[in-house]
C-alpha cells in the first residue's frame, strides 16, 4: 500500500518552489502563520495548528474560515508549533513526512527542528526537512543514496555521542569509522559512483544532501 505523502509547512523560508512540492501532497499540515502564506496562494491545508501567536485576530479567523481544520494551542505549552505538527503527523497512519519551512530565521528553532527529525525515526517513519539548499534526515542503518544533480555534497554528523559507519561510493570512503559528535570528519563529501552506500554500524547519524 502506498504511504500517504505529508509535507508540514512551518514559519521559517518557504520559497515558491516549494509550492509544487506542497500540491502534491495527499495532506497539508501548516503551522501557524504558514498557513496564510498558503492560503493566500490558494492551496488549503488539510490541518492548520499551532498558538497562532504571529497572526491577528482577523487573520486568525480567515486561517479557521479557510482550513480545513484548525487547532489552536495556548501560548504557553512545552512544545513548539512545528513539534505539535510532527506528532500530529505521526499519528497519521502509513505516512512519509515532507518539512519545508523548518531552517532558515531563528537558529534556536532551526537545531530543535533538526532534533524533531528523531520522532520520525523512533517510528520507523521516512522523514525529512528541505530548503532551498539542503536536505537533512536521520538514518541509524544501511542506506543508499542516489546520486542527485540536485545537491553536490553529502555530509554525515553524529547525532549521537558517536556513531561508526562505513561509507562506499563517494570521493571519501570509510570502513567502520568512528564519528564523534562535534567532529567535522563526515562533512562535505561527494557521491561519484550512481549511488552511495551508508553503513550505520552503531549510532545515529544526522544527512545532508546539499549544494552551495
Amino acid at each position: 500500500m502506498k504511504n500517504c505523502h505529508v509535507v508540514i509547512v512551518g514559519n521559517g523560508n518557504i520559497t515558491e518552489n516549494f509550492l509544487k512540492r506542497v500540491n502534491s501532497a495527499d495532506f497539508v499540515i501548516s503551522v501557524d502563520r504558514a498557513t496564510l502564506y498558503l492560503i493566500d496562494r490558494g492551496v488549503i491545508p488539510d490541518i492548520a495548528i499551532g498558538d497562532f501567536d504571529s497572526v491577528s485576530l482577523s487573520e486568525l479567523e480567515i486561517i479557521k474560515k479557510k482550513a480545513k481544520k484548525t487547532i489552536i494551542y495556548k501560548r504557553e505549552k512545552d512544545e513548539t508549533d512545528l513539534d505539535l505538527a510532527v506528532m500530529y503527523s505521526i499519528g497519521l497512519s502509513q505516512v512519509e513526512v515532507t518539512i519545508i519551512g523548518a531552517t532558515g530565521k531563528r537558529l534556536d528553532h532551526e537545531l530543535a527542528n533538526i532534533y524533531l527529525l528523531k520522532k520520525y525515526l523512533d517510528k520507523d517513519i521516512n522523514a525529512h526537512i528541505i530548503d532551498a539548499n539542503n536536505k537533512i534526515t536521520l538514518i541509524d542503518k544501511k542506506t543508499i543514496i542516489h546520486k542527485d544533480k540536485k545537491y553536490n555534497y553529502l555530509s554525515l554528523i553524529s547525532y549521537t555521542d558517536h556513531a561508526v559507519v562505513s561509507i562506499s561510493g563517494c570521493r571519501y570512503n570509510i570502513s567502520k569509522k568512528t564519528l564523534l559528535k562535534g567532529s567535522s570528519l563526515g562533512v562535505s563529501n561527494e557521491i561519484i559512483d550512481g549511488a552511495a552506500q551508508i553503513d550505520v554500524h552503531r549510532g545515529i547519524l544526522i544527512m545532508i544532501q546539499s549544494r552551495d
